[in-house]
């Protein structure tokens, strides 16, 4: 779903903390994913979808700047 649209940005909002960053829920399409860096929970941040593995039916994120 989302392989095609690495190094694209969306709207997400944070939902946990992990030991590795946070999880976030992207706003369209309704995705949760792991996320680097460590906002606080509840915050709306911009990220960058910077690993889609389709074998393995998952991806990464990062803050984008």
């Amino acid at each position: 779903m989302l392989a095609h649209r690495v190094g694209d940005t969306f709207d997400a909002t944070v939902v946990a903390q992990t030991k590795d960053g946070c999880t976030v829920q992207l706003t369209d399409p309704a995705v949760t994913a792991a996320c680097a860096g460590h906002p606080e929970t509840g915050s709306a941040v911009r990220v960058r979808l910077v690993r889609a593995d389709v074998p393995t039916a998952s991806v990464e994120f990062e803050l984008a700047a």
